[in-house]
This record gives C-alpha cells, structure tokens and sequence, in this order.
C-alpha cells in the first residue's frame, strides 16, 4: 500500500483528512492531509444552482465527515467539483501540490472504477 504523509508533516496533533482509494476491501493508498489544507480546498468549490452536491454537501454541511471510515458516494462528480476549483484562489497558493494529489487520486478513482473513503482523525 502506497501511503503519502506530506500534506501533514509538521502538522501532528492537529486534525486531518486521510483519502484511501480502495478496490473492494483493499486500500489501495492512503493521502494524508492537513485540515487547514483541506478546508482550503474544499472552501473554494463553487456553489451550484442545485445547492451542495457531493463531496461539498458534505462538508459545508458536516454531514458524516467525522465518522470513521465514510465512502464517497460519486467519485466523479467530486473530482469535477475539484477540477473546477480556481487553484489561484488558495489560501495556500505553495500547497496547490496538495491540491494536485487529491486530483490525481479521484482520476484514478474514476478511471479504474475504485472507491474513496475519507476517514478522519
């Protein structure tokens, strides 16, 4: 299993995000990220005309993020809510490689028809 720690090193003892892609019960790889990372990200998807969908549904409206372990539910439609970010918006402009590797972790997702689970700690 790939595990990737960069997006919280020097952060321990603080909250984070960790993004495992699995195939079945598998994990596959694990991300790690920094809450102040991660509320970065997720702060800058857009609202649509439909209201919160998906992954931002379940943020802005903490909705189940704190249960261990929470899949998903449209891989898809969040990696388009993260393609749809404006990556100059950030607070943390130097961090967007955080941003990239959530990205390429929902490509794979999509394209290779695995889950994502966000458990957090």
């Amino acid at each position: 299993m790939k595990e990737d720690k960069r997006f919280y090193e020097g952060f321990d003892g603080e909250k984070k995000f960790i993004f495992c892609l699995c195939k079945g019960e598998d994990i596959l790889e694990k991300l790690h990220v920094w809450e102040g990372f991660f509320d970065d990200i997720m702060s800058l998807i857009p609202y649509s005309n439909k209201g919160w969908e998906c992954l931002a549904e379940y943020y802005q409206l903490a909705l189940d993020f704190d249960n261990d372990h929470w899949k998903v539910p449209d891989c898809n439609k969040a990696l388009n809510q993260l393609m749809a970010i404006d990556r100059h918006r950030m607070k943390y402009p130097r961090r967007s490689d955080c941003y990239d590797a959530l990205v390429e972790l929902f490509t794979q997702s999509v394209e290779e028809k695995l889950e994502v689970y966000i458990d957090s700690e």
